[in-house]
């Protein structure tokens, strides 16, 4: 990291304006937000090759990880790509349209639906390039595998925090000030 990158300078700027304020939260959720700029980029670049949105590739992986047939429930879509309800139903209606993905109802229960990849999907849903998931960008290949353990347990325990609790109260805990305990060795 450099000696002094604009997040150190926004941060000093406001310790020169507001002395009295801890303004640690600031630097690491800085750098995690322009991180986060950054690899939705990467993404979208990759995806473009497929002709996928990353979203799309996002609900295509996560009924792909389910294995066969590759369906899951919408609740279980939803809960892993973290949406709500109605920006998942939307999506799927979209996946419909485009027909990577069908609708059909739990023969268990008539009021459940089961969302599942076609074979179209399937095909559009590979990977963006070979080696795409374990390219690394520079920025981790320059850090120490004790700083990359530590940045993994710190991320998993605030996606934790901030996933496991009702929808509502998310913002709220992903915006607390305190790391969780994992994130400190």
């Amino acid at each position: 990291m450099p000696a002094n990158d604009e997040v150190d300078r926004i941060v000093d700027a406001w310790l020169r304006e507001r002395p009295d304020l801890d303004f640690a939260p600031l630097q690491v959720f800085s750098r995690v937000a322009r991180l986060s700029k950054h690899l939705d980029r990467a993404r979208r670049t990759a995806f473009s090759r497929s002709e996928l949105d990353s979203w799309e590739f996002d609900v295509l992986s996560a009924l792909r990880r389910a294995g066969a047939p590759y369906e899951l429930s919408p609740k279980l879509l939803l809960q892993q790509t973290l949406v709500s309800s109605g920006t998942m139903t939307n999506r799927i209606d979209r996946l419909v349209e485009r027909g990577l993905v069908t609708r059909r109802t739990d023969p268990n229960d008539g009021r459940g639906i089961f969302v599942g990849m076609t074979p179209a999907g399937l095909t559009r849903w590979m990977p963006p390039s070979p080696g795409w998931s374990t390219r690394r960008p520079p920025c981790w290949r320059a850090c120490p595998s004790p700083t990359r353990n530590a940045s993994r347990r710190c991320c998993a325990g605030s996606a934790s925090t901030s996933t496991n609790a009702p929808a509502g109260q998310r913002r709220r805990a992903f915006r607390a000030s305190q790391l969780p305990r994992n994130c400190t060795s």
